[in-house]
């Protein structure tokens, strides 16, 4: 329009709701760019004769999706893939913690996910919320909901139904799931990853079903359970991805396998070098080759230094023990 009319245009009427032109100002790039720096005004405008020309973008919903926390409950969903359960929990000042459990045997991991978080939307239906799920896929599939123009999968589809029939704000973010860290956060996620695991389960099997999962520490296990720290370390030396092979015995130094595989150093005190009385010893623990440097230090400073130079003589090692 600059290139035909040779000046800046006065005004802008487009054939868009307020609300609607609103939505597009925060969300849409391309709309952002193309008035970025217009001096002029822009005016809504929608009972036109081309105003069927725009109404598929008249009815596009507006996704209530806050980027920052809103006033409101705030509540924790989660899912357990081997019982089939999703809960959600959240906290009341004179009741306590609160949990509402569901269970479908035919869904994934990922779908009881999203079921958790449409249980969420169910509870809360006329008041503002604020969700937290320690799932990345369910937290990542509600960014993708802002835009319209993305391809979406089923799953996503329901999320953005579901958003688009609320009319109070949600904000949605996410946590690590199994930390020991303290806080409000934390104890909520740890409610709702309970409340997934049926009353009457042990909580040795329960350990052992999480473990299998997420592969916690024996104090994690420890703690999020109420088991003894025996029973959790036998369950870490029972799984295969976390088993360890037996320690060597004691006094019994690991040996490279070939040279410059793995060195061992160490400092020696000899009175009678006086100054120097310092000797850092680098021992190539395949080939024996031995290279020592006397210095006035033993701090770590002279440690570098002396392994410098021993990387300088023997080349540079695989693995260095002291």
């Amino acid at each position: 329009m600059l290139s035909l009319a040779g000046t800046e245009l006065g005004g802008i009427t487009v054939e868009l709701e307020q609300q609607s032109f609103e939505s597009l100002c925060k969300n849409a790039v391309p709309v952002q760019a193309a008035l970025s720096g217009f001096p002029g005004t822009v005016t809504t405008k929608q009972h036109t004769s081309y105003s069927q020309l725009f109404q598929l973008v008249t009815v596009i919903p507006v996704i209530p999706l806050a980027f920052s926390p809103v006033q409101g409950p705030t509540v924790f969903t989660d899912a357990a893939g081997k019982t089939k359960r999703y809960a959600i929990a959240w906290q009341e000042a004179n009741r306590g913690w609160q949990t509402i459990t569901r269970e479908d045997q035919s869904a994934s991991v990922q779908q009881l996910e999203l079921k958790a978080i449409l249980l969420a939307f169910e509870s809360f239906p006329r008041s503002p919320i604020n969700i937290v799920t320690d799932s990345q896929y369910c937290f990542r599939m509600a960014q993708l909901c802002k835009s319209c123009c993305e391809t979406r999968t089923p799953t996503a589809t329901a999320l953005y139904n579901a958003l688009a029939r609320r009319s109070q704000p949600v904000f949605i973010m996410h946590v690590n799931s199994h930390q020991e860290l303290p806080g409000f956060i934390v104890e909520g996620n740890r409610v709702a990853d309970a409340a997934c695991y049926p009353a009457l389960l042990d909580l040795a099997e329960a350990a052992k079903q999480s473990h299998s999962q997420f592969h916690q520490s024996a104090m994690a296990l420890h703690r999020t359970f109420h088991i003894p720290l025996t029973a959790a370390r036998d369950i870490i030396l029972a799984c295969p991805a976390c088993g360890h092979s037996p320690p060597l015995p004691a006094g019994v130094n690991p040996r490279g396998l070939r040279p410059n595989e793995l060195w061992q150093m160490d400092v020696t005190d000899v009175p009678d070098f006086g100054r120097l009385r310092h000797v850092h010893v680098v021992v190539d623990t395949c080939s024996g080759m031995i290279w020592a440097t006397v210095l006035a230090g033993q701090k770590a400073k002279q440690c570098v230094q002396a392994l410098r130079i021993a990387v300088a003589v023997l080349g540079a090692p695989d693995t260095l023990k002291n």
